[in-house]
């Protein structure tokens, strides 16, 4: 498992913006664009990678495709995609390669067409109520389509499957029977996160206007509790404070991001982090596609994360795992002992319980867990 001050080979993500439909409670960088726009989105990806991969020369260890909704890509740029993709890895291929894929779009044809490519596929299912899934804007409500996905992904690739909680409406038993279906389809992974309302969506609207209620904080966090408990009970364990995996299934690209491992970010809104600096394209995919035709490159933003401020957004990223920030590999990453750097924060927050200090790591207790942003905000400062 790949660890804070380890030395590992970069990463390469790949945002594909397409989606059949807009979820309800999304503000990521997507949208339902015209068929049309799929060849020349495309070419512009390969144009960026080729562009850009002499600034992370070595190997890639992992690949994550992500969205948006790849899978909405029709047949042609859908084998475009894993061409793309295939291309950017080394012959032998990579550690770990997922694609993401909406169940309603996972067709037999779509998935041998990625075999020998990718390792993984992740599944959003977000939640199998159908009530709950009208709510968010997913269809077809029906959950149907998630366990004929997970039947076709079978053996052949390591299966993930996103869950949400916290949604208006649900209740406790209806977060525990989504975590007892997903493990019942065999998902070696899950993503449980609890739902964030984007002022700016149609839900966030609904939720204004007193349409939908969502839980109250004390069973937002007995559900995060309950999650924890339960998918433990299914052999997943909580590896981060959203993620859960059975023992050697862990999502090798997100360990290697929390570790503050090297990475390429190509396509609309996509992020990197080269060389002590974050940049972000041009989040819009039309402007993208125009951007790197007319100019070979389509970055936005740029920030220098040098010194304290690199310190401080590694020791938040490892706080989000179970491991924690593992004291000699941070002091021999960044030159700060993190039990100085930081010794206000693990001061309050290990006064309150919400720390475990010791002199080889440091990490979160099980109510850090619930309450991590808070805590984390303090190492940022």
């Amino acid at each position: 498992m790949v660890r804070c001050g380890e030395a590992a080979a970069p990463g390469l993500y790949v945002h594909i913006p397409f989606c059949l439909r807009k979820c309800a409670y999304c503000d990521f960088a997507s949208g339902v664009y015209p068929s049309g726009m799929q060849a020349p989105y495309l070419d512009a990806l390969a144009r960026e990678l080729a562009a850009r991969r002499a600034e992370l020369p070595a190997p890639f260890a992992t690949v994550y495709v992500g969205g948006g909704s790849p899978s909405s890509l029709d047949d042609a740029a859908w084998a475009r995609l894993r061409d793309i993709v295939a291309a950017a890895v080394a012959p032998g291929g990579c550690l770990e390669c997922t694609f993401e894929m909406n169940p309603s779009q996972t067709t037999a044809a779509k998935l041998s067409r990625i075999e020998g490519v990718a390792t993984r596929v992740s599944l959003g299912a977000q939640t199998f109520a159908p009530e709950l899934r009208r709510t968010l804007g997913r269809e077809p409500a029906d959950p149907a389509p998630i366990e004929r996905a997970a039947a076709l992904i079978g053996g052949r690739f390591r299966l993930n499957l996103d869950l949400m909680h916290s949604i208006p409406g649900q209740s406790l038993a209806m977060a525990a029977a989504d975590i007892d279906r997903a493990a019942a389809l065999g998902a070696g992974h899950v993503s449980a996160y609890a739902l964030t309302i984007e002022e700016e969506t149609p839900l966030g609207a609904a939720v204004a206007r007193g349409e939908v209620v969502v839980p109250d904080e004390d069973v937002q966090v007995e559900m995060l509790r309950a999650a924890r408990r339960r998918l433990a009970a299914h052999g997943l364990v909580q590896y981060e404070i959203s993620n859960f995996a059975r023992p050697g299934e862990e999502c090798l690209h997100n360990l290697a991001t929390w570790a503050g491992c090297e990475y390429l970010g190509i396509g609309a809104a996509a992020c990197s982090y080269i060389g002590g600096e974050r940049s972000r394209n041009e989040p819009d995919a039309a402007r993208y596609i125009a951007r790197m035709a007319a100019e070979g490159g389509a970055v936005c933003e740029r920030e220098r994360l040098d010194g304290r401020r690199r310190a401080g957004e590694l020791a938040m990223l490892a706080l989000r795992t179970r491991a924690g920030i593992d004291v000699a590999a941070f002091a021999a990453r960044t030159g700060f002992d993190p039990r100085v750097l930081f010794a206000g924060a693990l001061r309050a927050h290990s006064a309150a319980g919400l720390l475990e200090v010791g002199p080889e790591r440091i990490r979160l207790t099980e109510e850090g867990m619930d309450l991590a942003n808070c805590v984390m905000e303090d190492f940022l400062s």
